[in-house]
């Protein structure tokens, strides 16, 4: 919690990853691992890449804070895949995802991926 009082008293944003990784699924980025920075600091915070196949806990979050944004580096990608941790599938383009760019067109901010998408280039 040190960086983010840093980052408060310095009034500077935090990017930071959210969502599900291929190597360690939610194992560190658990929507849970968030809330002591979403309800207790005001600086801005953006959750990269629309926290990945965790849409309802995001939409909570952006309810939650004003404070609070995201991107959408990797989210308009239309896949699932079955998480090797727990086993959950995990959707990343799915329709809670549009409705939160539609409920919240100044929180969401376009993110590009590597610079190019990983699956088909061309479709993104």
């Amino acid at each position: 919690m040190n960086i983010y009082d840093l980052l408060e008293e310095l009034k500077k944003p935090l990017y930071i990853h959210t969502g599900w990784f291929p190597d360690n699924g939610f194992q560190y980025s658990d929507p849970k691992m968030y809330e002591p920075l979403i309800y207790n600091y005001n600086i801005p915070v953006i959750l990269a890449h629309m926290m990945l196949g965790k849409p309802k806990e995001l939409r909570r979050f952006l309810d939650a804070r004003k404070n609070i944004y995201t991107e959408t580096s990797n989210a308009l990608i239309d896949i699932t895949v079955i998480d090797h941790v727990t086993g959950e599938k995990v959707k990343w383009l799915s329709e809670e995802v549009v409705n939160l760019i539609e409920d919240y067109p100044n929180r969401v901010l376009y993110g590009s991926e590597i610079p190019l998408v990983w699956w088909k280039p061309e479709k993104h």
